[in-house]
């Protein structure tokens, strides 16, 4: 069931973000502050914001930079929430700017990694054999982001983790999850309702195919 977009859809998709031949990491931002406070004092807080979030991503992100050739692009798309969202100033060997086309999947597929917290965006890209990473560093509680008992792409708690995981994803030999290990794992009748999820995702215009890499 792990179905990739065509090589020549992908080019489109990125031409159409104004990517070239740039490393491309897609953020999905989420109002976590708001839904859980901002630091230990507050009961509901899980651990992380999406500032802080952001800031170490963007930090990595440099660092790799830092060391590789080629650049890198952050596209940041900000939960439909945050209406006033502004994107951070470009870090040394990044670009950075806001993604807010209406379709978040077409612009999944068309960059090279799919970071986030806790969105479901991470499921539907993963479903769709993008490269995903959840990144929840100092978590509280359980994560309710299925993706790591479904096998699908990598969740990471742990800040210092994030650098190199990124690195293998967007420069080493990481490959998209194998979507049809996660099947298996579901209970019943949710396999059902994930096959109509992802069919629904894979409408005619994504021309999806088995043979094309992402």
């Amino acid at each position: 069931m792990r179905r990739r977009a065509t090589v020549e859809f992908r080019n489109n998709l990125r031409s159409s973000l104004n990517l070239s031949h740039e490393k491309a990491v897609l953020f999905c931002s989420q109002p976590i502050t708001r839904l859980y406070g901002a630091n230990e004092a507050e009961p509901r807080f899980i651990g992380y914001t999406e500032d802080s979030v952001l800031r170490a991503l963007t930090t990595a992100l440099e660092s790799l930079a830092a060391k590789r050739p080629q650049s890198i692009t952050l596209l940041i798309r900000p939960h439909p929430q945050e209406t006033d969202y502004k994107a951070p100033l470009p870090r040394n060997g990044i670009e950075i700017r806001l993604a807010t086309q209406p379709d978040e999947l077409e612009i999944a597929l068309a960059v090279d990694v799919v970071v986030g917290m806790r969105s479901i965006l991470l499921l539907k890209a993963a479903l769709l054999g993008c490269k995903v990473l959840s990144f929840q560093p100092g978590l509280r509680g359980p994560d309710p982001l299925p993706n790591q008992r479904l096998g699908l792409g990598v969740s990471i708690y742990d800040a210092a983790a994030l650098e190199p995981a990124l690195e293998v994803l967007l420069f080493g030999s990481a490959t998209a999850p194998d979507v049809s290990r996660a099947w298996d794992t579901l209970p019943p009748h949710a396999t059902e309702r994930v096959v109509d999820l992802v069919e629904m995702m894979l409408e005619s215009k994504y021309e999806l195919s088995r043979q094309a890499g992402h």
